[in-house]
């Protein structure tokens, strides 16, 4: 299991801003274009995961199903279970297809159709 370390520290917008443009002017490049990522997060009745992340406890786990939109129509989604102990922060992350079914109902006069639409 291979772990990755981080250090995060405040800093001002303006100093965000030197910082990125430095990056940019000197061979950097934006990995990914602006989006907006959906997620959920998943918990048991105690919301242990979420008191454990607040709190900063060590270990603590979280899983998510998370959308990366892309040009197409379709979203794509990921199952990602991220661990933080002391050794570090371990991530893994798997493709899952999500088929959204919406059930609709169409009346002309006696006559009823119900439909299940994939989206």
């Amino acid at each position: 299991m291979s772990f990755r370390f981080e250090e995060k520290i405040l800093i001002h917008v303006s100093d965000y801003l030197k910082i990125k443009n430095y990056f940019l002017n000197n061979g950097g490049f934006e990995l990914f274009p602006k989006r907006k990522i959906t997620s959920l997060y998943f918990d048991n009745f105690e919301n242990s995961m979420f008191q454990s992340s607040e709190e900063g406890s060590l270990p603590r786990k979280k899983i998510r199903i998370r959308s990366y939109p892309s040009e197409l129509k379709v979203s794509s989604w990921a199952l990602e279970t991220k661990i933080s102990s002391v050794e570090g922060r371990f991530k893994t992350q798997r493709a899952i297809l999500i088929i959204i079914m919406e059930c609709v109902t169409l009346k002309f006069g006696s006559l009823t159709i119900e439909n299940i639409i994939h989206f």
